[in-house]
């Protein structure tokens, strides 16, 4: 059974791109988890997955066609993007300069619990895209998509 993260943790990059895994992710993905693939996200953040986690995204990608064209552009971004990252020991994690680059991470970030993976945003950022969503939003999505047919199992697809 996949480990899924939920919640919103505060860190803070040093000097050297590294941050503390925070003991509540850690106690989420098990404990001695250390590897991880984290890849960009379709907005400016990152997406970090364990080797669990992402080994059920591989599993959705060699079921798809890759004669499509659709297909090869999506594995040629996903996989030009991915970078494997380990924590060391002392719950530390390193994220490549590129990787910082691309999320605009500097200093003050949040991991944010996806369930089936964990965002890393700038926090600045973090909060601007949060605050944007009005109270309306959210009820129209929570209705829309919990109230209805939306499910895993048909991607893509949802009853009305």
């Amino acid at each position: 059974m996949i480990k899924k993260v939920r919640g919103n943790y505060e860190v803070t990059l040093d000097q050297k791109g590294r941050f503390m895994m925070p003991a509540a992710v850690r106690k989420m993905v098990g404990e001695g988890t250390n590897n991880f693939v984290i890849i960009h996200g379709i907005g400016p953040y990152l997406e970090m997955y364990t080797e669990e986690q992402w080994e059920a995204v591989e599993n959705k990608l060699t079921g798809l066609n890759d004669y499509n064209e659709d297909v090869e552009e999506l594995l040629m971004d996903l996989m030009s993007t991915l970078q494997p990252v380990e924590m060391d020991a002392a719950g530390r994690m390193t994220l490549p300069k590129r990787m910082l680059s691309y999320a605009g991470l500097t200093k003050d970030v949040v991991l944010q619990g996806m369930l089936n993976k964990t965002l890393i945003w700038n926090q600045e950022t973090y909060q601007d895209n949060n605050n944007s969503r009005s109270q309306e939003r959210r009820k129209e999505l929570r209705g829309r998509i919990l109230g209805s047919g939306y499910t895993n199992s048909t991607p893509g697809q949802h009853e009305n």
